[in-house]
């Protein structure tokens, strides 16, 4: 057994929350849950916005606003994903709080977990994808020079 695993195969059990420390964490749900909510609401615009453009597209730019309407319709379902671990942070924190129940508050840390896992991993393939058009972009500038 390596050293690291034996010293943290134990987690400490003498964990105490401070009034501060339990002030800090009922602020921050409150905040988590307002930026869930303005998360829902804007997933909610995003797809009203998806269905009006389907809808009122001109015959003649149909094809094109599909592609629009997909698009929205995918960014919208990526979006939920961050916004409903952050919802359940935000409830599960409450419910730890109001209820001291250590249960709750860990279930609330594995959603914060996961919301910020999700960001994380959806920022780097962005930042891949970024990177990827960024070649793309000088290739075809060299390109354009050779001619």
């Amino acid at each position: 057994m390596s050293t690291f695993e034996e010293t943290n195969s134990a987690p400490n059990q003498n964990i105490h929350i401070t009034i501060n420390a339990f002030n800090y964490l009922k602020e921050v749900q409150k905040w988590t849950y307002f930026f869930s909510i303005l998360g829902f609401i804007g997933i909610g615009a995003i797809l009203i916005a998806a269905i009006v453009i389907g809808f009122t597209a001109p015959t003649k730019y149909a094809d094109q606003s599909i592609f629009v309407v997909i698009g929205y319709i995918i960014m919208s379902i990526i979006y939920i994903f961050p916004v409903r671990y952050l919802f359940g942070f935000s409830r599960k924190l409450k419910r730890a709080l109001l209820s001291e129940d250590e249960e709750q508050l860990e279930l609330s840390f594995k959603n914060l977990k996961s919301h910020f896992k999700f960001v994380g991993v959806v920022t780097i393939l962005m930042m891949c994808f970024y990177g990827f058009i960024f070649i793309i972009s000088l290739l075809g500038v060299f390109h354009g020079f050779s001619l």
